[in-house]
């Protein structure tokens, strides 16, 4: 954080005799505080995910998927999932596994996001906006990760750090598994997010 602003005469002259470190400095000092508290403690539970090695099954998933922004992924989720379900029935398939959010592109510098909502099914669900799109089998890694869907970021971190580090290729999407439903458990640090990376 910081000040930016235009001290006109004479109240720039009243600001030679005022001592803004004795002024701010105990709160800027308590920021440095807290953020210093808040990254030891990420790094201590990222240090604490454990990666395991996997055989990811082939799956076909009933999908919608749309390049959209960062901000807008919460919302895409809820309402991609409600018209899959949706579609789902209409087709009289079932869920044949956990849902799951399929990462293809994640453009920080943009902000934005080719993302796809997925429900596993063995039956064909198409319609104007659903899709069947299939995953086949593949080695991956990955991690179980407990806690909020905004933490998950930490599980990613430490797959691509592990992943640049044995020089593996990552061959995506990048697939997020939401083994925990929030509407039957409202604690979000017992929500388990299964975090795969495709190798």
């Amino acid at each position: 954080w910081g000040f930016y602003g235009k001290n006109p005469f004479p109240m720039n002259i009243m600001s030679l005799f005022m001592s803004m470190d004795k002024m701010l400095g105990p709160d800027f000092e308590r920021g440095l505080t807290l953020l210093k508290e808040r990254v030891e403690a990420k790094a201590a539970k990222m240090a604490n995910l454990e990666i395991k090695k996997m055989k990811y099954p082939s799956t076909a998933y009933a999908a919608i998927r749309s390049e959209i922004k960062m901000n807008d992924i919460k919302s895409f989720f809820e309402s991609s999932y409600a018209a899959i379900n949706m579609a789902m029935e209409g087709s009289g398939a079932t869920m044949a596994g956990a849902p799951v959010g399929l990462f293809f592109k994640w453009d920080e510098e943009n902000g934005v996001a080719d993302v796809a909502a997925g429900i596993p099914t063995r039956k064909r669900v198409e319609t104007d906006e659903v899709q069947i799109f299939n995953l086949p089998e593949a080695s991956a890694l990955y991690i179980d990760f407990y806690g909020p869907f905004e933490e998950t970021e930490l599980a990613h971190w430490a797959l691509m750090k592990y992943c640049e580090k044995s020089g593996i290729a990552i061959r995506g999407p990048v697939v997020e598994q939401y083994l925990t439903d929030p509407a039957s458990e409202p604690d979000p640090d017992k929500w388990l997010t299964r975090v795969i990376y495709i190798l």
